[in-house]
């Protein structure tokens, strides 16, 4: 994600460069890079923090597009393996591709021949996706294909659960999608509870760029004279937005969206550039300001507090030395830390194929499936043997459940403690 970061910056100063000019992609770059939502994907490994960089890859390409080379069919290529970074993107790429193809085929920007090959390969990379969706919200069995196997999930997927169709009451969903989705774009708020992977409390680009990001857009759909570049970004803005209403309005579904409200915002500056480079000069040491406090409080000990609760800084260590003290039982507590069974199964450098034969779950076809047990470690006091000696790995404020032994306590830097008995 650090290198993917890194690229993205020369990738939006060329989108910008494309769409309006030199000057545009070079706001739009120091726009993107002290923005704290980038700066916080670039520093985390998640899998939907990939879809953003495939699809302005892909974006990239298109622009580039024209009949004397094939660029369109390498768009075709990225694009349909961005359907495989994150399950949003089922529906921004195929609608995406429905509104924006039309233009350049009308505007002579891509051969018939470039046109179907493209389609075809994309057509062929999303078909896999097609039977995953159709296998898992159907509910019919596993396909194998070979050395191919589109599986069929014992709990419900998410599409059937996040999209609003698919809710029992779907306008009142919509409803309450849309009121969030216009509060995250406005309010620059998201509605994770993790306020360390966004740049809590600064946003996407900082709380006070909604003017800035409105008044670019109809800067840049009033006087950008390219009518391919207004109508390729209208139709990103479009399949973002649409799937913005369709979901919760969490940044990590809608991060698609973010580097389009950058470049609007960047349309703004380049207006305030031609019209008075002091006034530009001033927003920019607004923005260096900002950015600053940001960078303070990333470093700071509040975020690094935030940070160590949040992503369980001394699990591992307690893990590992609990496994070592011991050859009995482990509990582990279940109740501030999401899927312990993950660090477990790292702890003891299992295989990822162990994993299905050893964990055992309390219902295995929920969705998010709480794991009672792996091997000698147990999850929850509720599934631990009170009548046996069992070793605890417990955040630092849990207490053991009353069983009148004595343990000897080791505490470990970040929020966890493992009691042995004595």
């Amino acid at each position: 994600m650090l290198v993917l970061g890194i690229l993205s910056l020369p990738l939006v100063y060329y989108i910008g460069r494309k769409l309006r000019g030199r000057d545009f992609g070079l706001l739009a770059m120091f726009l993107l890079a002290i923005s704290p939502w980038h700066i916080a994907i670039s520093r985390r490994a998640h899998e939907t923090d990939l879809l953003p960089f495939l699809f302005l890859l892909g974006f990239a390409c298109l622009l580039k597009t024209d009949v004397t080379n094939h660029w369109f069919v390498l768009a075709c290529l990225v694009l349909g393996v961005g359907l495989y970074s994150y399950w949003t993107s089922y529906l921004i790429i195929p609608l995406f591709i429905l509104i924006a193809i039309p233009s350049l085929y009308a505007a002579s920007r891509v051969t018939l021949k470039d046109l179907v090959v493209g389609i075809l390969l994309l057509m062929v990379l999303a078909t896999p996706v097609a039977l995953y969706m159709i296998i898992n919200s159907l509910e019919l069995p596993s396909i194998h294909l070979g050395l191919i196997t589109i599986p069929r999930f014992p709990s419900v997927s998410r599409i059937n659960t996040e999209v609003v169709v698919f809710q029992p009451a779907p306008f009142q969903h919509f409803l309450q999608s849309a009121v969030g989705f216009s509060g995250m774009i406005i309010m620059q708020i998201s509605g994770s509870s993790n306020s360390t992977s966004i740049g809590y409390p600064y946003g996407y680009l900082y709380r006070f760029t909604f003017p800035l990001t409105l008044a670019g857009a109809v800067i840049f759909f009033r006087n950008t004279k390219d009518a391919i570049a207004r109508r390729m970004l209208l139709a990103w803005l479009v399949a973002t937005a649409v799937l913005g209403l369709m979901i919760s309005p969490l940044f990590g579904h809608n991060n698609v969206l973010i580097p389009a409200l950058i470049l609007l915002c960047a349309a703004s500056l380049e207006y305030l550039w031609a019209w008075n480079k002091a006034v530009l000069v001033l927003s920019l040491a607004v923005f260096l300001a900002a950015f600053a406090l940001f960078m303070g409080y990333s470093q700071g000990t509040e975020y690094r507090d935030l940070a160590q609760r949040e992503y369980y800084e001394g699990l591992l260590p307690a893990l590992n030395y609990a496994s070592s003290s011991t050859t009995g039982p482990i509990c582990v507590d279940n109740t501030k830390i999401i899927q312990p069974e993950i660090f477990v199964m790292f702890s003891e450098k299992a295989a990822p194929s162990v994993g299905p034969d050893k964990i055992v779950y309390a219902d295995p076809s929920s969705q998010f499936r709480q794991a009672r047990s792996v091997g000698r470690y147990f999850f929850g006091s509720e599934n631990c043997s009170p009548g046996v000696p069992v070793t605890y790995v417990l955040t630092a404020r849990e207490s053991p459940p009353g069983s009148g032994r004595a343990f000897t306590t080791r505490m470990f830097e970040g929020f966890f403690k493992v009691l042995v008995p004595r």
